[in-house]
């Protein structure tokens, strides 16, 4: 066992204790925790050399978390060590002027995101007040270059984006409906699949009177609702989603769009459990993103082959996809697949738009004339598909 003890830019003593644990166990007590837990796990079953690399990380039983609804946040303390971890957080954001009506307890911090400004510049929309101001203070207030994986991790949702560009929202949200949900683990299992090794790394925190060392790591055990009903269902009727394709492609004639997304949800009930779910689309469709976060009141599952964003050392890189086709039964039929793909002017105009699409979003946050396409239609193979990227 090795240990790391660095103290924060906030004053706050961070003790790291590193233990190596059996490579093909290391998860196994994650796994077995994790469907009536909260936690996640964040797996890779896919490499790419310089873009994907196959690393696991997963924990149960956070101390704390975070949720945002709208304007509003709460920080909760999930046990007694996240009791002793809250006046720590507290210290970071209690005097930023951008919070308003502070509600503090023994257990939960509450409060409210001031407006946003009428005007300012366009260049500083990003660091409009929001949920991300918050989490920034936080950051800051807990930084180390001591440690590269302790931090916030869960879910972030679409409509956070309504935090910078505010507009009239035409349908309702329910009540519980939350715009992120994150944890702040202080037990990591990390795995190495291509050294074949693996470590849990436990964390104690310390700030005046408050210590988490020798608290138990604890949490509130949930139970899975078993589903009524299985039967698959849409939020459109039969023929609905086509109509309004159609309705699209007429504005689109007309210039009334320049890029529509248009969505279709389909439910149905599940009688594996999340874990069993994770384990059927890990062997199915091996990806380098496959998560399993189980928030408590929900449970996300899923696989993605797409690189959304990553920032590592002031760099930002994405990784758009557009362009999908199903593999061969053979290497023969593989290349007559990917001649298709890449002679396709419909997907090669799709990837164009996202690609597009992505520079422009990039141009907002980074620094002016150092965005650059460095790939350009590149050819991805998975276990059934072909992408392009």
């Amino acid at each position: 066992m090795s240990k790391i003890e660095y103290q924060t830019p906030g004053g706050a003593t961070v003790i790291c204790s590193v233990d190596t644990i059996p490579y093909s166990e290391a998860l196994n007590e994650a796994f077995d925790a994790i469907d009536h837990n909260q936690g996640a796990l964040f797996c890779s079953g896919y490499e790419y050399p310089g873009r994907y690399s196959r690393w696991d990380i997963g924990f149960i039983r956070p101390p704390l978390e975070i949720i945002g609804r709208h304007r509003r946040f709460e920080i909760n303390a999930l046990n007694e060590r996240g009791k002793h971890i809250l006046p720590i957080i507290q210290q970071a954001i209690q005097d930023q002027d951008y919070l308003q009506n502070l509600e503090i307890t023994p257990s939960c911090i509450v409060g409210e995101l001031v407006p946003m400004p009428d005007y300012f510049p366009e260049e500083e929309r990003s660091k409009q007040p929001g949920l991300f101001s918050m989490l920034r203070s936080i950051r800051e207030y807990f930084a180390s270059g001591q440690d590269p994986y302790i931090g916030f991790f869960g879910s972030f949702g679409y409509d956070l984006v309504f935090q910078f560009e505010p507009i009239r929202l035409k349908h309702e949200r329910p009540e519980n409906y939350a715009d992120a949900h994150l944890f702040l683990p202080d037990q990591l299992f990390i795995v190495d699949h291509r050294k074949e090794t693996a470590e849990v790394r436990n964390y104690d925190f310390h700030m005046g009177s408050h210590n988490t060392y020798g608290l138990e790591r604890s949490g509130k055990h949930f139970a899975l609702q078993t589903p009524r009903e299985v039967e698959l269902k849409s939020d459109n009727e039969p023929g609905e989603y086509a109509e309004k394709v159609k309705q699209i492609q007429e504005g689109t004639r007309k210039g009334d769009f320049f890029e529509v997304v248009l969505s279709q949800v389909f439910t149905s009930g599940c009688q594996d459990t999340p874990r069993e779910l994770f384990d059927k689309i890990r062997n199915v469709n091996p990806s380098p993103y496959e998560f399993l976060i189980n928030l408590g009141n929900e449970q996300l599952v899923g696989a993605s082959p797409e690189m959304f964003v990553r920032v590592k050392d002031g760099i930002v890189e994405t990784c758009p996809i557009s362009g999908t086709i199903p593999r061969g039964n053979d290497a023969i039929e593989d290349a007559e697949r990917v001649l298709e793909l890449m002679t396709s002017e419909k997907d090669e105009a799709e990837l164009t738009m996202c690609t597009d699409v992505d520079r422009n979003d990039k141009s907002r946050v980074c620094k002016p004339g150092t965005v650059q396409v460095v790939g350009r239609r590149l050819i991805e193979a998975y276990s059934r598909l072909f992408h392009t990227v």
